[in-house]
């Protein structure tokens, strides 16, 4: 499938995890993918990967929760391209796990800078380019099961992907009238760099199929590849669990 051809498409937090899997996806289906990450070695090695695939991939380095960095990039995208079509906010921290009433002021006020307000000034700040699109501008974000399903070891973080998903349905209303979608997928427990080893292991202990539990960055880029394509056109405001069985539990 080629559902992304002549697509521009910029996924933030894009070098590991769920970020690289969509980012691929994207580009092995034609999009125009602008990768970014607040490190510079990592974007570099990203590109690197692309290339080795045989895949043109654009990268910078942007750390999103400072305004400077995020207009280099909105200004990047917009003299390289003229617009853009898809929007994937994956990037996210979670620097607090553990009891919460012990979180320092710091880690509080970063976790949401990056987390939900980041998150809200991207779109805004993109907002223009994405009415540029002629081809079902949308935006995606990666909120987390956390967001409504929230855990005592990761309430802060809980909070944060709370408002995301509040911000997505409401918003929805709002970008309707420009004709563009956005969309959130509230992951469980995925592969990633980020997972926690002890409730990852807690958790797929129970099963003798632990598969059944936790996800692959790739199994969410399958999903996240359709609700961006023209086949998710009448799909705008939807918040998308993808947590396996831990639902059903």
């Amino acid at each position: 499938m080629n559902r992304f051809t002549g697509k521009v498409c910029l996924v933030t937090g894009a070098t590991a995890g769920m970020g690289l899997a969509i980012s691929m996806r994207l580009a092995q289906e034609g999009g125009q993918v602008v990768i970014c990450s607040s490190q510079k070695e990592n974007v570099d090695e990203t590109l690197a990967l692309f290339k080795q695939k045989g895949l043109d991939v654009s990268g910078q380095v942007c750390d999103i929760g400072n305004q400077a960095s995020r207009t280099k990039l909105v200004q990047f995208i917009d003299q390289k391209f003229g617009r853009l079509d898809v929007l994937v906010l994956n990037a996210g921290i979670s620097i607090h796990l553990g009891e919460q009433l012990v979180i320092t002021e710091e880690d509080y006020d970063q976790t949401f800078n990056i987390n939900t307000k980041a998150q809200f000034f991207l779109i805004k700040e993109f907002k223009q380019l994405l009415k540029r699109s002629q081809s079902d501008p949308n935006i995606l974000v990666n909120a987390s099961v956390l967001g409504y399903s929230p855990d005592k070891f990761a309430g802060v973080y809980s909070m944060t992907k709370a408002a995301v998903i509040n911000m997505v349905q409401w918003l929805a209303q709002e970008l309707i009238e420009d004709d563009i979608r956005i969309n959130a997928i509230a992951p469980g427990l995925v592969q990633t760099r980020m997972s926690n080893p002890e409730v990852t292991k807690t958790l797929t202990s129970k099963f003798s199929r632990p598969q059944k539990v936790m996800g692959k960055p790739e199994q969410i880029a399958s999903a996240v590849a359709m609700i961006c394509s023209e086949e998710g056109t009448f799909i705008t405001g939807e918040i998308h669990a993808m947590q396996g069985i831990l639902g059903k539990l």
